[in-house]
């Protein structure tokens, strides 16, 4: 079932819970996508299910995306393909007076927070894709394809610096000949 507005009302979810998709012609996702992954954003897709297990909402199914980013290596335009199985869990946002000395385990690193009342997709799309981008995109990368021309993926040249090469702690001592 396509949808037009990213907030999914969590007390209006149906016991079998609900399907969702959405891609690159729906402005929410793509206003998202944009701003997750720092680029031009094409190939958007998403098909996923929404269920209420308690207070818990889990979120699954499957999602992709391409965006066009510059190399982090040489600074060459590329294309990075992500996608993939998407499997996210929220909780309700607790008290704030709660929160504050609070300290996460680890097992509450894998939950995400909603405000108790509804779910933006803006926010699960956006965890996701930041979830599956890499650290740095270079060239070199499996998913990442060069733009364009085809060129060799390699450091600028750099200007000649100071010399860094080590010298003698003790050559300063050295008496004057």
């Amino acid at each position: 079932m396509p949808i037009h507005d990213s907030r999914i009302r969590i007390d209006e979810l149906a016991d079998e819970g609900r399907d969702v998709r959405f891609g690159q012609d729906d402005a929410w996702a793509l206003a998202a996508a944009t701003e997750a992954l720092e680029g031009e954003v094409s190939g958007l897709v998403a098909a996923l299910h929404i269920e209420r297990i308690a207070e818990v909402v889990r979120v699954s199914g499957r999602a992709s995306a391409s965006v066009v980013r510059g190399c982090d290596r040489c600074g060459g335009p590329v294309r990075l393909d992500l996608g993939g199985d998407v499997e996210l869990l929220y909780e309700p946002t607790p008290h704030p007076a709660l929160v504050e000395d609070r300290i996460l385990d680890e097992s509450e690193l894998d939950i995400g927070f909603y405000d108790g009342r509804q779910l933006d997709l803006v926010d699960v799309l956006m965890e996701q894709l930041a979830l599956w981008l890499p650290v740095r995109v270079r060239c070199t990368d499996p998913g990442v394809h060069q733009v364009g021309e085809a060129w060799t993926c390699a450091l600028p040249d750099a200007e000649e610096g100071p010399d860094l090469t080590r010298q003698n702690p003790f050559a300063n001592l050295r008496l004057p000949e």
